[in-house]
Parts: C-alpha cells; sequence; structure tokens
C-alpha cells in the first residue's frame, strides 16, 4: 500500500491562518460580551470546491474560516469557551454511492459535536458542560461516541440520532451565521433538500507567538443530480449548482478561491474555461480550475459571477514524452566554466511541438548576475615571490632626540615575470634620508633596509614624508616634532604606496559571467513571483523554445557560467596592514603579499556576499516542512529545469529535468538521479503495473552518505508549487554513494492508481554531504584571529530532484464520467443477539485495504478477552472517566474479504448505550473526491487545533498522527442501544490528496511553472 501526502486544504488553512495571524495587519479576535453567540476575527479565509461524482452529479461545498460569525450556540458556556476547538455537524449522507465513490466527510447520518481539550483531569466535566449546552440549544439527547488522547489533546465525540426537524435547524444555523463573501452561498434548502448533504460550524483556536487566537468555522455541502448539463460537451456551471450568479469574496486580508476539481480526464473546449485566467497552470492536466480572487500575498485573479467549465470526456492518448537530462561537464568546471547541458530526447509515441524550457536561477542569482569582479596579479608581466621579505628601519641619532625603530615590513614581493630572482618595481637604493639639517651637528633621520626598496615606496615616501619633515626646527622639541610627523605621515604615505603598486601589479576581471546566447535562451527577470505563503521575491529564468522533437529525437541544449576560478589562476593579494610599535608609541606598517588558494578566497567572498555558492541550488528557509524525509534540519533543494511541451492539438504537457547540488570552491557529493518508465506502452488503466527505474551516479568528490530515494508521482500545482498533488509511491535506502562516479541502480513496480490523466513520476533523492565536518575556516588575509568560517561547507543535507517521466493514466471506458481509480468501499452489518453484539465488515470495492474500529460505550463491561476477531489484529481498550473505547488495529482487508468482529458485553445499567462504531481504512489510490475539504480535527505537529468538519475524531486523529503519511477512510455502523434490532449502515468516506500551496501566476507565463525557491513544500509550525 503506497504512502499518500495529504498535502490538502487542512494544511493550506492551517498554514494561510498562521501566516494570516502573524501579520500585523491582523487584529485578534474578540467575544462580545453583549452577544453570547457573535466571535469576530480577522484575517479569513473561504473556499467554494465543486466535485463531478457519477454520472450528472456535483458535489458543492462551501467552508469559511474566520471573519464575523454569529454562532447559533453561547460559545460563552465554559464548555465551549475552553475548547481548543470545537465542531457540530450533521450529516445526511447515507444515499451517497448512486452520486459518488465516497462519503463526503467522515461522519456519521446525525448530529455529532466533536469537542478538543488540552489533557486534563477536567477535560470530561468541560465535554459534558459543552454536551449540555448544545443539548438545551437544540432540545436533544446526546451520547458518548468515542473518545482519543492526541498530541496533548483530549478529543471527545458524542452523538445523537438525526431527523429532518434536527438538521433543518442545523443548516438554518449555518445560513444565519454571516453572509457576506461566501457565506452567503450558504443556503439552508440547498443541503435539507439535496439526497446527500451535510452542514457545521465550531470555533477553533489559532496559537501564535504566545498569543491564543479563535475564529468561526462554518460550511456546509451537498450533492446536484443534475449538476452537469449537456449531452458532450458537457458544462459544469456554478450558477447552476448555487442557483446565483454573482461570487463575490470578502475585502480585507485573507484568501478566498473557487477550485472545480474532475476525478475523471476531461479536455475542455475552445474558451470552455470561464474565466479563463485561472490562479493553476495547465488547467486541462490537472483536472483542477482554480482562481484565487483574494490572496495575503502574490496574484489575484479577476473575479467573475459565474465559474465554469465545457468540456469532453477523455484525453488526447497521442503522447509525446520529453526526458530531459541535466548534466555538467567536469573537466570544463575544472578549466573554469560551469556549463550546464540539457539532453531532450522524445521517448514517446508522437512527435512534440512548442517546447518552452525556463530555468530558475533563484533569488540568489541577484548576487552574480552581474558577475564578481577578483582581482589577480598581472601574470603576464608579473609573479610573487611570498619568500622574499625585507625590515625598514627608522633611525636617528643625536644629543637632541634619539630614534630607532623598525617602522615597515615587506613580506612577499614580486618578480618579473619569466625572470627568478629579478625584483619588479625596485629601487636598489638601501637608505632614503627623511630628514637633515646642521646645528652645530648633523641631524639625520634615515629608513633603510640592505635589500633596496619598492619603488612605490620610494616614490611615496618622496611624495609625503619628506616634505612633511623639511620645515621641522633643530630644538629641544626635535624628536617631538619628528615623531609627530612620523606619525601624522608614514600611514599616509605607504597608503598610496600600497595603491599604487596594487594598481600596477594586480588587474580586475569578472569572474561568474552568464553566458546564455548561443542556443538561442534568453534572460528574464527580475520578475516578482510568490514564494511559499508569506513573501515575494525577485526572480530570474533562462527561457528557450524549440519547436518540434521527433519521435526518438535528442537535441542538446546548454549555457554556462563563465570565468570560474581555477587552481590554475595566480590568486594572490597584497595587504595594507597598519599597527602601533609598543615601546615607541609610533605606526608600523606592513605591506603582505601571498598566494591564496583560490577556493579560500572564493569562499571569503562567498561569506561576505551570504551566498553558498551553489548557483544550481537553493536553502530551504528556516521551519520548511517537505513532509517526508529528514527535513527538520537545514537542507538544500536541487530542481532543474521545468518545461512544458504540445502534441500536434495542442495538448500542453510538463516536465523536469533532474536537479544538481553543485557547489563552487569546495568539495561536495553531488547526486544525478535518472526515472524513467520501463514499460513499453506509457499509456496506462488504473490497476496496472508501472515499471519504474531509479539511477544515482555521484559526479562530485566527497561520498554521499545516508542516501534515500523516495519515488513519487504528482499532479501539477499552482505558480511556484511544482506539485499540487503528490504521492510517495515508496522509499528506498540507497546507502552510501562513493565519490569520483559511485552508481545504484533499483527497479520497482507499483499500481498506476493516482493522478489520472497525465500523471508523471519522479525520485527525490535525500542525502548527506561532508559528513562530520564542520564549516570551512577562512583567513581574510589579516591573520588568524580575523578569520571568517564558511559554515555551508561543512555537513550539508541535500534534496535532489530526478528527472520526471511522464505516462497517461486513462480509464478503460475513456468517456465515463465517473471516478475511475479503484477504491475500498465496505459493507457493514451489525446483528446483537442479547449481549453479543457482531460487526461483519466486507470489501465490495475495487482495492484492498487495512482496517481500524473503534468503538465507544458506556455503562458496561467489556475485556479484551470478550473481543473475537476472525483475522489477525491488535485489540485494545481505553478507559476516560465513565466512557471506554474499544480499538482494534491492522485488520488487513483484501477485495472480496470479510472480517467478523463480536463483542460480548456485561451490562446491569440501564443508561447502557452503544453509538455507531467507527471504521478506519486505508487507500493507496487518489481519492475520487482528490480535492474535496477534508479537515482535521488536531493537526499532530500543528500549532493550532482546527477541528474536522467531520465526526469521525477519534479516526481521524490516527490517520493525521503521521501527517501525510497513510490515505484514511471512514466507514460507520448504524445507531442503536444494545438490545436493539439489527440497523445496518453503510458509509464510506475519504482522506484527500489536496493542495499544498497557494500562489498565483507569475509574470511568465507557464515558463515560471516551477520555481526552485520552495517547490514541494508546505509550511506550519510546531505546536507550541
Amino acid at each position: 500500500m503506497g504512502n499518500k501526502y495529504h498535502f490538502g486544504i487542512y494544511f493550506v488553512a492551517i498554514t494561510t491562518l498562521m501566516m494570516l495571524v502573524a501579520s500585523p495587519v491582523a487584529a485578534a479576535p474578540t467575544l462580545n460580551s453583549n452577544n453570547l453567540n457573535a466571535i469576530n476575527s480577522q484575517p479569513s479565509m473561504e473556499f467554494l470546491q465543486v466535485v463531478p461524482g457519477k454520472d450528472n452529479a456535483v458535489l458543492t461545498s462551501m467552508y469559511i474560516f474566520g471573519g464575523e460569525a454569529q454562532l447559533p450556540l453561547d460559545v460563552t458556556s465554559s464548555g465551549l469557551a475552553e475548547a481548543e476547538s470545537w465542531l457540530l455537524l450533521y450529516g445526511n449522507q447515507a444515499g451517497f454511492e448512486t452520486y459518488l465513490n465516497r462519503l463526503p466527510l467522515e461522519t456519521r447520518d446525525g448530529l455529532s459535536l466533536i469537542l478538543s481539550y488540552e489533557s486534563g483531569s477536567n477535560s470530561f466535566n468541560l465535554a459534558a458542560d459543552a454536551k449540555t449546552t448544545v443539548e438545551n440549544t437544540y432540545n436533544i439527547d446526546l451520547f458518548f461516541s468515542s473518545y482519543n488522547l492526541i498530541d496533548g489533546l483530549d478529543i471527545y465525540t458524542f452523538f445523537a440520532e438525526g431527523s429532518s426537524t434536527l438538521f433543518t435547524a442545523v443548516a438554518d444555523g449555518v445560513e444565519d451565521i454571516s453572509s457576506a463573501g461566501f457565506a452567503a452561498l450558504e443556503k439552508a434548502d440547498l443541503v435539507t433538500s439535496a439526497p446527500v448533504s451535510w452542514a457545521g460550524f465550531g470555533v477553533t483556536t489559532i496559537f501564535e507567538e504566545s498569543t491564543f487566537r479563535q475564529i468561526a468555522v462554518h460550511g456546509m455541502g451537498f450533492v446536484t443530480t443534475d449538476g452537469i448539463t449537456g449531452s458532450g460537451p458537457y458544462t459544469l456551471s456554478t450558477d447552476n449548482l448555487l442557483g446565483v450568479s454573482n461570487i463575490s469574496p470578502l475585502g480585507g486580508f485573507g484568501l478566498s478561491r473557487v477550485q472545480i476539481s474532475f476525478p475523471y480526464p476531461i479536455e475542455p473546449t475552445a474558451g470552455g474555461i470561464v474565466p479563463s485566467m485561472t490562479s493553476n497552470p495547465l488547467p486541462h492536466v490537472t483536472g483542477q480550475m482554480v482562481w484565487d480572487l483574494r490572496r495575503p500575498v502574490g496574484f489575484t485573479v479577476p473575479g467573475a459571477g459565474v465559474y465554469s467549465v465545457s468540456f469532453n470526456v477523455g484525453m488526447d492518448a497521442a503522447f509525446p514524452m520529453i526526458r530531459n537530462e541535466m548534466t555538467v561537464d567536469k573537466a570544463l568546471l575544472d578549466a573554469g566554466t560551469l556549463q550546464a547541458n540539457f539532453t531532450l530526447t522524445n521517448d514517446g509515441d508522437a512527435p512534440a511541438e512548442n517546447i518552452k524550457m525556463s530555468f530558475p536561477l533563484g533569488s540568489d542569482f541577484n548576487l552574480i548576475k552581474n558577475g564578481i569582479d577578483i582581482y589577480k596579479i598581472n601574470s603576464s608581466s608579473y609573479a610573487l615571490n611570498d619568500a622574499l621579505t625585507s625590515t625598514y628601519n627608522i633611525d636617528l641619532s643625536s644629543s637632541l632626540a634619539n630614534i630607532n625603530y623598525d617602522a615597515f615590513t615587506l613580506t612577499g614581493w614580486y618578480e618579473e615575470a619569466g625572470n627568478p630572482g629579478v625584483r619588479a618595481l625596485w629601487n636598489p637604493i638601501t637608505t632614503i634620508t627623511l630628514f637633515e639639517k646642521t646645528l652645530g651637528e648633523t641631524f639625520t633621520l634615515t629608513i633603510s633596509s640592505p635589500d633596496g626598496f619598492p619603488q612605490p615606496v620610494v616614490d611615496a615616501i618622496n611624495d609625503v614624508i619628506i616634505p612633511a619633515l623639511t620645515d621641522i626646527n633643530i630644538d629641544i622639541n626635535l624628536k617631538n616634532n619628528l615623531e609627530a610627523g612620523i606619525r601624522d605621515n608614514l600611514p599616509a604615505a605607504f597608503f598610496q604606496a600600497y595603491n599604487d603598486a596594487f594598481n600596477e601589479l594586480y588587474i580586475k576581471e569578472s569572474k561568474f559571467n552568464l553566458n546564455y546566447a548561443g542556443d538561442g535562451w534568453s534572460l528574464v527577470g527580475p520578475v516578482s513571483v510568490s514564494v511559499g505563503s508569506d513573501r515575494v521575491e525577485n526572480q530570474y529564468f533562462l527561457k528557450l523554445n524549440v519547436s518540434t522533437l521527433a519521435v526518438d529525437e535528442t537535441k542538446v541544449f546548454s549555457f554556462s557560467i563563465d570565468n570560474i576560478p581555477t587552481t590554475a589562476d595566480q590568486l594572490a593579494l597584497m595587504n595594507f596592514v597598519k599597527e602601533t610599535d609598543i615601546i615607541t608609541g609610533l605606526p608600523t606598517v606592513e605591506l603582505i603579499s601571498k598566494v591564496q588558494n583560490y577556493e579560500e578566497v572564493l569562499l571569503y567572498a562567498f561569506d561576505s556576499l551570504g551566498f553558498d555558492g551553489r548557483p544550481l541550488s537553493v536553502n530551504l528557509p528556516d521551519g520548511t516542512r517537505l513532509g517526508f524525509g529528514n527535513d527538520q534540519i537545514p537542507s538544500t533543494l536541487s530542481l532543474g529545469m521545468p518545461f512544458t511541451w504540445e502534441n500536434a492539438n495542442n495538448f500542453k504537457f510538463f516536465g523536469l529535468s533532474n536537479g544538481l547540488n553543485l557547489q563552487i570552491a569546495d568539495d561536495e557529493a553531488m547526486i544525478s538521479a535518472s526515472v524513467v518508465l520501463m514499460d513499453a506502452d506509457l499509456v496506462y488503466n488504473p490497476g496496472d503495473l508501472k515499471t519504474i527505474k531509479v539511477d544515482l551516479s555521484n559526479l562530485g568528490d566527497l561520498p554521499a552518505e545516508n542516501v534515500r530515494v523516495h519515488i513519487m508521482q504528482a499532479s501539477l500545482g499552482r505558480d511556484n508549487q511544482l506539485f499540487e498533488r503528490y504521492q510517495r509511491l515508496e522509499t528506498l535506502n540507497a546507502g552510501t554513494l562513493a565519490g569520483f562516479g559511485g552508481t545504484w541502480t533499483e527497479t520497482i513496480q507499483v499500481e498506476a492508481n493516482s493522478f489520472l490523466g497525465y500523471s508523471p513520476v519522479f525520485a527525490v533523492v535525500e542525502f548527506d554531504s561532508d559528513v562530520g565536518q564542520s564549516g570551512v575556516v577562512v583567513p581574510d588575509f589579516r591573520g588568524e584571529a580575523n578569520s571568517v568560517t564558511f559554515e555551508e561547507g561543512g555537513e550539508t543535507h541535500h534534496f535532489t530532484m530526478s528527472t520526471l517521466t511522464g505516462a497517461l493514466l486513462l480509464p478503460e471506458d475513456p468517456t465515463a464520467r465517473a471516478p475511475s481509480i479503484a477504491e475500498p468501499l465496505l459493507r457493514i452489518t451489525r446483528s446483537v443477539d442479547v449481549d453479543v453484539v457482531t460487526y461483519v465488515v466486507k470489501n465490495v470495492g475495487l482495492a484492498d485495504t487495512e482496517l481500524t474500529m473503534l468503538q465507544g460505550y458506556k455503562g458496561m463491561i467489556l475485556d479484551t478477552s470478550d473481543v473475537t476477531v476472525s483475522v489477525v489484529a491488535d485489540v485494545d481498550i481505553l478507559s476516560v472517566e465513565n466512557v471506554n473505547v474499544l480499538t482494534i488495529k491492522n485488520i488487513d482487508l483484501n477485495v472480496g474479504d470479510t472480517v467478523e468482529i463480536k463483542m460480548k458485553f456485561q451490562n446491569d445499567n440501564a443508561d447502557a448505550y452503544l453509538p455507531p462504531a467507527l471504521f478506519s481504512f486505508t487507500t493507496g489510490g487518489e481519492s475520487s473526491l482528490g480535492a474535496a475539504f477534508n479537515l482535521g480535527a488536531v493537526g499532530t505537529g500543528t500549532p493550532s487545533s482546527i477541528l474536522s468538519l467531520s465526526a469521525g475524531a477519534a479516526a481521524q486523529q490516527e490517520a493525521q498522527q503521521s501527517a501525510t503519511e497513510d490515505s484514511s477512510s471512514a466507514a460507520f455502523s448504524a445507531s442503536s442501544s444494545v438490545g436493539a434490532s439489527v440497523n445496518v449502515g453503510v458509509d464510506t468516506d475519504t482522506k484527500t490528496v489536496g493542495d499544498s500551496g497557494f500562489v498565483g501566476p507569475s509574470a511568465t507565463e507557464t515558463l515560471s511553472i516551477m520555481l526552485i525557491s520552495v517547490t514541494l513544500l508546505t509550511y506550519f509550525r510546531r505546536r507550541k
């Protein structure tokens, strides 16, 4: 069973809220003491989600977070006010199978109250108080259903049997909460008259920087049986679903999003997507149409009253598949040129046209876009001999004054090129008179050295020092005056000498020059693009258009960064150092010239610039979470070249070259990764096996250690979000790859069960370089005490992308308007024989699954020995206060399999109650409600507790603990007390694979679909 990443609305909501509440314009919500059910907060988020089902059926859902809310409950009652989060939800979903493959939300039919508290002895009493508040408001009886302890939170669920009167009361309450923005679409009659529907509301607490903030949460969803009109082409339109022709977002700071998601391949008609500008590129490829009408940062699209898609079912099977491999020529790099070669090969069965490539240079490119100037010896005329040293002594001996100290030191000097031993710019004079006058005796101040003087020093002495001492008189102040003249003028004179010598001996060269013109590339930028959820950066791109690529044809395109210093460059430096003689108090000067390791010069420059020396990678920001691998330590991310192409019918696809974590001026492991599909036909049906081959090669100097290969498949996301939805198929351990060519190869097979339409496969390679090394200490030529540490030269954690290879995943019946991915489906029956309750669960779906059962009960005695399961499983009982929860885990239930569970209760309590059991189960494929909302009741590891718009809190939490590891679903038995007649429930639900970010279109059209800065990233902070 593949591990699934659920980057859904749950994470979008968490992420957005955390970013919004951190903004200075976001005011804390307030509870209005004069109105017991009012809660107002900014910022706000609102979502309108539309997902087609079977035939003409469509599921429409609205979700609102924050903003002004008039809740139909007394939110100041202690049980609600002290909850971290709570939700009241009514479900009416028993007939879902006629219209959908999956239940919209994890909830029983009836009313559920879910409550979340900081774990403690008083939480049950608070939950009981909240229960009473709801009971008094709706004149009903709620019964305990389940309990779970998740991430330090006590989660309680209570349940009441449903009725049309109760549903109407809840739906009317949701409608009255607010009439602004998308909340105006929440109409009670839409859900109460629908065959499948739900409605709910609640409050959640956001924790941010030691401040708790509460926001309201409300929403509703319903199935429209004739939501799609026409007979081909078909039309899906919000005005038909909602009965309104004007959808207006809230004002102010926040996020407003409309999204239509198709669970089967479509081809929109010409002009069929309305409005045509979407917030995600290539909507026909993903089947996702996203319009962000309001966003905290980045780009929005113009609002429209109606959002619609006219389409035909199916997808063109003519499939050009371009493989794009990036390589770096190591020999050229050693010679001073970083040349990136992109080899394009059409592995498909149709010609590719209109190929558009866009290489994201990243924000760090700003540091080198105009090159970096580095000084080097004019080697055509001079060569440094750093063994040459000379000391220059200033001396005056007389009856009035004595001065004697070493004023100047020359460390290293230059020789004529081709004439070793012949000093350049050299004057053989050994003594220079600085001052000489006679008054009875001759007073002579000299500076001397037996080796002679650099000519620039002689010139500076004549220009500065001698004129400054000329007018000094012979008197009792002679020494003081001479010392003052030396003190005031010697440093300036020698600094002049340093400048004159440097200008003659050194030449300035521009290094790191981008050379892209040869193959027709063009540089675009700076372009302002959204980076993650909370900032905008200026980015640069190299663009290239290729008109055609025939089947099996290969073309190579290159660009380079030229003039990278190499070991052949004589990178030397002359430094001027001024100090004070500790005995005389007079200034001393040193001119230091030495050959410096070229790597140290670069690393010193990089450290000064804040550049990590990796022009093809980006450092992941603090707090970034990839959701897999060891992403809790500082890491780099290397993506490569994004590009798009079309088939002959102008149907557009996307691809990605491999990334390289190349680092200039420091040795490092550098992995090149390739992923290819080995099957002869790259068009699959759901359930077919994909054969995936992964090849790794270490092109770097050092071993790559702790290498793990995460094999993924994905769907394209918005703007700089590389993938909107993605699924990890398998993680392989590759161990250590030796430097200078270590390799590793592996082949696996997986089911093609996710991402209908264009379904690409790739790998993310995770590894460590420079293991055990700290940063590189780099001298700055003024002594070890002033050295800097280039931290990026030490141990580094890397994530590097492989090549991306695509395939088509198409249903066997290309004309069917129904979800095509195989999914589990549970049939649940329950029978009661006096004190024995029996559940029989059969998987009547099309995919294997793993089952977990949770059964709450009150006023009865049950031991694990009283529970029998017909298959191997883990059984446990958790007790809290006077209620209990039976948990049965790890039940393997393949297609057609049945499991029988028997529970023998001891019951002497007239108040005994057995609520509906909850069965959660995994699914290895993409949900047929892939983009539908599914909020976790409490997101483990997150800083807030947004309540689920579902009643299956306990099961939901078990799935959320791994935070995107396993897809989970739920089914519910019917509710009845022990001893009641058999009541059968047949409900299922899903965990979704949702979108991972919220960013809008950039100024470089589809060419900037993937920026390297935060691709694959979803931001959220840990719970405080």
